[in-house]
């Protein structure tokens, strides 16, 4: 069995060991644990950085009807969150014929919530994606859940929401810091490859320009061995799970997965990242400390850049210190783009 999904003493008595596909060497499985039986221990010994997991009744304090499309925009109310537009036909073709990731629109909840009843935001492939809502009258409960659980994680991003459609699939990627993803309203089927299979999941060239180099070019719902003949490894290590409302699943760094939203409505889903520990599991991946390596140089250049420009008065010279603290606390990930936004350094 590979490495990453070594063998591993069970948390006596405590998990249901769920069965998710079996090859003709091996049966990969996930744990399926109480929260309530769940401990710091267990999480260091069997899971930080090796595994992933789910917790049951992890959001039991949360109430579903909070996050009804209605009370979403109720609490939500005029502020502005961007809305990827991927398009009806985009994800008929090969990834490698994608002109751009996505384009984005801002609206509020309401108005995309609109879409959503309306049939739109299925049709033209729009999901609310990744947006932080933590200065928000939805964020205190699940941040307040997530200060519950019984281990520690350390904060690398905001919390962020996911709202949008039954159906929509965002591609099979990998995210540079340790994920917790909240299912609070429907399911969601998740695909996941530990990172050993990265060469075999064949990634995006680091100097292509469409995708982002975290992206699989691979579609693994609908395998093309001829063009990806290695995709038949990487398959004889897939985890496939679903994660239902009130549950919890900890993705660690540099796992692949894809996710697609189930049911004939929508589904709303809440992530952080965390940094991960012990911190050289930063360094574990070779491709991940390429980006980061090459991201650090483009900041290096930005601030250069603005370093050189003219400074006329104090104003204007406090407007490029806060632009350069900015950029000193934000890594690639922390720019705009709808790309970026997929990665776990915001965190994804």
């Amino acid at each position: 069995m590979d490495k990453t999904n070594g063998d591993h003493e069970a948390v006596s008595g405590r998990c249901e060991t769920m069965s998710i596909t079996e090859s003709s060497t091996q049966e990969l499985t996930i744990d399926r644990i109480e929260c309530s039986e769940f401990s710091d221990s267990d999480f260091r010994k069997h899971y930080r950085g090796k595994r992933p997991f789910i917790l049951t009744s992890a959001l039991s304090t949360l109430s579903p009807q909070t996050y009804d499309l209605d009370n979403l925009g109720e609490l939500l109310g005029d502020e502005q969150f961007y809305v990827r537009i991927y398009g009806e036909h985009r994800f008929n073709q090969p990834k490698q014929n994608w002109d751009k990731y996505c384009d984005s629109v801002s609206m509020t909840v309401s108005q995309y919530s609109q879409l959503i009843k309306q049939g739109k935001a299925a049709k033209e492939h729009m999901y609310l994606a990744y947006q932080p809502i933590t200065n928000t009258n939805l964020a205190q409960p699940i941040i307040d859940a997530l200060e519950k659980l019984p281990f520690e994680l350390d904060p690398a991003t905001e919390l962020n929401i996911w709202l949008g459609p039954a159906g929509h699939t965002t591609p099979l990627h990998w995210d540079s810091n340790d994920g917790t993803l909240l299912q609070t309203t429907g399911s969601k089927k998740l695909i996941l490859f530990p990172p050993s299979q990265s060469r075999n999941l064949y990634p995006f060239s680091i100097f292509q320009k469409t995708f982002p180099p975290w992206f699989s070019q691979v579609h693994p719902q609908t395998p093309d061995f001829l063009r990806f003949p290695r995709l038949k490894t990487a398959l004889d290590h897939k985890l496939e799970i679903v994660l239902q409302a009130q549950e919890l699943l900890y993705i660690p760094a540099f796992w692949w997965h894809e996710v697609t939203s189930l049911g004939d409505s929508y589904t709303c889903s809440f992530n952080r990242f965390w940094h991960p520990k012990p911190r050289w599991r930063s360094l574990t991946n070779r491709r991940g400390v390429m980006i980061s390596v090459l991201a650090a140089m483009v900041n290096l250049k930005r601030q250069i850049s603005q370093i050189y420009q003219p400074v006329n008065t104090v104003d204007n010279l406090r407007k490029m210190g806060a632009k350069l603290s900015h950029t000193d606390s934000s890594g690639k990930h922390h720019t705009q783009s709808a790309e970026t936004r997929e990665s776990s350094s915001n965190l994804k």
